[in-house]
């Protein structure tokens, strides 16, 4: 106290200490424990007159010499698989640096004050660690399972009543492994529509989680009121015994739903596979195949004779025979005799048509091909088969007929 006169009563006030008022001369021991700036009041009297000083924002109270207290927070806690969140400091205590740690996460660490962009590639459930630091101290705050990934779904697209369908018909599409599904191209799931043309779709589908994950499936569209056109081929003709062939359907027009092969001499003998495999020889010599198909609108067969040659392999040639696999008779002088090129003693050759005609033969070295059947008729452009034997040694194969 400093005032002057002869007072003998004095009234403090302290807004903001712990002791907000004292009546003693010179108060003592007046503590604050908030940081911040606080008003000091007097009021004084000697019995007859009284006088008061105010004093605004007298005491200063900083926030001096204490660690600080950490705290976070994070912009989602539940994400999916490849989801990415931010982080933001809540702590207190004025720190100047920041450690953080995620467990689990594609990036483990970060010294930023609010780190962005932890991105999560595994599911589970993940610890998230802050540590704070400042002039007078340190403080840590460890969430254990702070973050939970979910997985994705396993999402499927599949269609009804097949992925092929003939042109005009109608196809439903759906998905599985999810709970809502969202189709492209204007598809709705479950929904029966008419595909204009063969096209891919997309659909994504979301779990109860909000996760997604995708699927594609290719619906093709065919011309199926017409008959197909039989064709085949196969992974080798020419075979040592015991070796088995695998046969592929290549029937042209249209698209066939039923097939029946015929294997002579192989095992098994039969089939009724679009593509039949493992179709094996245990016997020398050379065997015929025949396929029939057919759909709705009629059927097609081919059958090719001596398709298939089975060797015992004891013995090979190294005589270098090259045979073409096509020829343009039209006249030109260019390419208008098929014939084998090499050097050999003999020669049988026979060309058969698609249906397994005979339609020439010869056994003259230097007598070819020139297009037209022994009995001097124009055959068409189109496939044909050969079978050639040179010194002993057969070779099979397919020859294309072309006249532009």
């Amino acid at each position: 106290d400093l005032s002057t006169g002869s007072p003998n009563q004095w009234n403090w006030y302290f807004p903001g200490s712990a002791t907000p008022t004292s009546s003693v001369q010179n108060p003592s021991g007046i503590c604050y424990n908030t940081a911040g700036t606080y008003d000091v009041s007097l009021f004084v009297s000697d019995g007859t007159n009284t006088d008061s000083l105010y004093m605004p924002n007298y005491i200063t109270v900083n926030s001096c010499g204490s660690s600080p207290t950490s705290n976070f927070s994070s912009s989602d806690s539940t994400i999916c698989i490849n989801d990415c969140i931010s982080f933001n400091d809540l702590s207190t205590g004025a720190p100047t640096s920041w450690n953080w740690y995620f467990f689990g996460a594609d990036s483990t660490n970060s010294n930023q004050q609010n780190p962005t962009n932890i991105c999560y590639s595994s599911a589970g459930s993940f610890d998230v660690a802050l540590v704070t630091l400042n002039g007078f101290g340190q403080d840590s705050l460890f969430m254990p399972g702070f973050i939970t990934v979910n997985s994705l779904p396993t999402v499927g697209a599949n269609a009804s009543p097949s992925p092929t369908i003939c042109s005009g018909d109608t196809v439903l599409l759906f998905g599985s492994g999810a709970i809502s599904y969202n189709w492209d191209n204007g598809v709705t799931n479950n929904v029966s529509f008419i595909p204009a043309a063969t096209l891919l779709y997309t659909v994504i589908g979301t779990d109860a989680n909000g996760c997604m994950n995708s699927d594609t499936i290719t619906i093709n569209v065919t011309p199926c009121n017409i008959p197909p056109i039989a064709a085949l081929s196969a992974n080798n003709t020419s075979i040592c015994i015991n070796s088995c062939i695998n046969y592929t359907d290549q029937s042209t027009g249209g698209t066939a739903n039923n097939w029946t092969w015929y294997f002579e001499g192989g095992n098994p003998s039969s089939s009724t596979q679009q593509n039949p495999t493992n179709i094996c020889y245990d016997t020398t010599g050379t065997y015929d195949v025949y396929l029939v198909v057919s759909n709705a609108f009629g059927q097609d067969s081919i059958y090719i004779s001596n398709y298939i040659t089975v060797d015992s392999c004891i013995t090979t040639t190294t005589t270098e025979i090259i045979i073409p696999n096509v020829f343009s008779p039209n006249g030109d002088y260019n390419n208008d005799i098929f014939n084998p090129s090499g050097t050999f003693l003999s020669l049988h050759m026979e060309i058969y048509n698609r249906w397994g005609d005979l339609i020439f033969k010869t056994d003259q070295i230097n007598q070819g091909w020139d297009g037209r059947t022994t009995g001097a008729a124009i055959c068409p452009e189109g496939t044909y088969f050969y079978l050639i034997e040179i010194d002993g040694e057969t070779y099979k194969g397919t020859l294309s007929l072309l006249r532009d």
